[in-house]
């Protein structure tokens, strides 16, 4: 609570339907008997769509006022009409008004009342229907319109009549063009200039949206912008997806590529090779099909599922080819072979596909954070394994069985008569990986002849497992390191706007002074609150500082940075601040205490005694 406003913040269990939750709340609070001069209470809901995808800023040579100007009438409109944007908001800058100066003195020498002042200008611009007219065959709309084109005529409106004579506004008040009293600033690099931010409708795609802000945001900088004036992108939320997006798929294709890469070591032919990797495409597509049935997009949980999948793709193709290659080498016939290799290890590839889909599919049905992250990630390597089982049984004895060179039979029939069965096997066996058979022969030999002590290391290696895998810490989501972070600010209360304004702008020159730092850009008179959870986003005792590295990769840097920028701030005075970085999974801080008491001062000792022993 604080002067003016409270708020009060309700978790649900997960799985709850909010809607009707929604709607008991607002019942309960229509029942609540509140002061006459109290507002009606809002009910607000978290959504992510209710932070904008992009926050852009106009700066220029001209005066803040021209700039508001630009971005309210004509850079706001235009980006509104880009399909998926819901609204695009403005602050900063110096938002225009018509402003009245009345003359008290002469307005009580007349005996005229602000009241009537106020309610002269008030009734005099209008723009409310009229009713209709009607004829014989047509009906006409009408439409009061008498709206005020310039300041002139408000200056020439007549408050009253006395003694023959009209007292018009400009004789007792003066009236101008003017600004409104600021409640915002916001700046880039130091630069005073005015930040829109775009926001997206609720069931639009983020990253398809920012493109096509991106392709008008070029637009207006290639010539749209008036001589002087500058849009800078200051933030975009479509940047950190679009990348973590690319870099999982990069990694799936480069996993697909090394697994084609060491099948062709281990088998050291061209034509096994290449059937086998037939698997992966083939199985990939099918699991694209099935997720378009299940309406689950390409996001970071599902790429990361079919990167999962792609190792485990080739795994019931080598086993039937294997079997086939064998029964070839026995001297049976392609087709044959085809067949009755397939049939043998028919069973234990779909034993061994089912008992990884038993690990997968279940999570499907956890409730919670856990079941919504892991969601897309397990149905997409359930998809991908069934599609690599269907095409083991399918496309691989097909591709075997179309011809090719594989061992010929005679050879191998020669060696049977010569060395018997197993031995002419053992004999080409141990031809397949060379150097690594022979050292793999030897190890194997010697771990089943000294069996008690490879039990007992693998007892130890286990044991020794479970007791590191204990002291590994513990957290829904590991820290994400983009190159960008910010500093909220927050002043005694009562603070001024200009009061704030001065903190900010010494927090600006030490963030400038940074030379790994590309861009800081600040806001003063309010902060940005994720999913519009709060009401408290504005106050003139409030503002937020965000930083951009220059090497967005560079996290060390990144933590050194913000480590120095805190000691700094921590010897301003008066001053509460909170470093942060933008967060797309988490609302909270990772730990929050909470104390309760009567005495007020004892609570805030407790405060002080606390900070020198917190957790870093």
């Amino acid at each position: 609570s604080r002067a003016g406003i409270s708020e009060v913040t309700l978790e649900f269990e997960w799985g709850s339907d909010m809607d009707l939750l929604s709607m008991e709340v607002r019942e309960m609070l229509d029942r609540l008997i509140l002061p006459e001069d109290a507002t009606d209470p809002v009910v607000l809901r978290f959504d992510p769509s209710l932070d904008p995808i992009i926050r852009l800023a106009l700066a220029g040579e001209g005066d803040l006022t021209a700039l508001r100007r630009l971005a309210d009438r004509q850079i706001k409109q235009d980006f509104e009409t880009v399909k998926g944007v819901a609204a695009a908001g403005i602050k900063g800058g110096l938002e225009e008004e018509i402003q009245i100066e009345v003359d008290q003195e002469r307005l009580a020498a007349l005996g005229i009342t602000i009241d009537r002042v106020r309610q002269v200008v008030g009734v005099s611009n209008v723009n409310l229907p009229g009713g209709a007219l009607r004829g014989q065959d047509s009906q006409y709309l009408i439409r009061t319109i008498n709206e005020f084109q310039d300041v002139e005529e408000i200056a020439d409106l007549i408050l009253v009549h006395a003694e023959g004579a009209s007292v018009r506004l400009r004789d007792v008040a003066t009236v101008r063009w003017g600004a409104r009293e600021r409640e915002e600033i916001t700046r880039v690099n130091g630069r005073e200039s005015v930040e829109i931010s775009l926001y997206k409708e609720g069931d639009a795609n983020t990253v398809t949206v920012a493109r096509r802000l991106r392709d008008r945001i070029g637009d207006w900088q290639d010539g749209k912008l008036p001589a002087g004036a500058s849009l800078t992108v200051l933030f975009d939320q479509s940047s950190f997806i679009q990348q973590a997006v690319d870099e999982v798929r990069n990694a799936a294709l480069i996993g697909g590529v090394l697994a084609i890469t060491v099948l062709f070591l281990f088998l050291r032919d061209g034509r096994s090779t290449l059937i086998i990797a037939t698997s992966i495409p083939i199985s990939v597509i099918a699991t694209f099909i099935a997720m378009y049935r299940m309406d689950i997009s390409l996001n970071i949980m599902s790429l990361g599922g079919l990167t999962l999948g792609i190792g485990m793709l080739v795994d019931n193709s080598i086993v039937v080819l294997e079997s086939i290659f064998r029964r070839r080498k026995e001297g049976q016939p392609l087709f044959a072979a085809a067949v009755n290799g397939t049939t043998e290890v028919g069973g234990a590839v779909v034993a061994s596909t089912l008992t990884t889909v038993a690990v997968f599919l279940p999570i499907v049905f956890v409730e919670g954070v856990a079941g919504q992250l892991f969601r897309d990630q397990a149905l997409t390597v359930t998809f991908s394994i069934l599609a690599s089982l269907v095409v083991a049984v399918t496309v691989i004895p097909m591709l075997s069985a179309a011809g090719g060179k594989l061992p010929r039979p005679g050879k191998v029939a020669e060696a049977l008569e010569a060395t018997g069965p197993v031995e002419a096997l053992q004999t080409q066996g141990d031809q397949t990986l060379g150097w690594f058979s022979a050292w793999y022969d030897r190890l194997l030999k010697g771990a089943l002849k000294f069996r008690f002590g490879t039990l007992l290391i693998g007892f130890v290696l286990f044991f020794l497992a479970l007791w590191y895998a204990g002291n590994l810490g513990t957290e829904l989501i590991p820290q994400l390191s983009e190159g960008e972070f910010f500093f909220e600010v927050k002043l005694p209360e009562g603070s001024s706007l200009a009061a704030t304004d001065r903190t900010i702008q010494v927090m600006e020159k030490a963030a400038g002074a940074e030379p790994t730092i590309d861009r800081y850009y600040s806001t003063v008179g309010s902060r940005l609150v994720s999913g519009g959870m709060s009401l408290n986003t504005k106050a003139e005792n409030l503002g937020q500082l965000n930083m951009v590295m220059a090497d967005r990769a560079d996290s060390e840097g990144e933590l050194a940075v913000a480590e120095r920028l805190r000691r700094e701030f921590a010897a301003l005075p008066d001053l509460e601040v909170k470093f942060g970085r933008p967060s797309y999974f988490s609302l909270k801080t990772p730990v929050e205490v909470l104390l309760f008491g009567d005495d007020l001062d004892l609570l805030l000792s407790l405060i002080h005694i606390s900070e020198p022993t917190r957790l870093k």
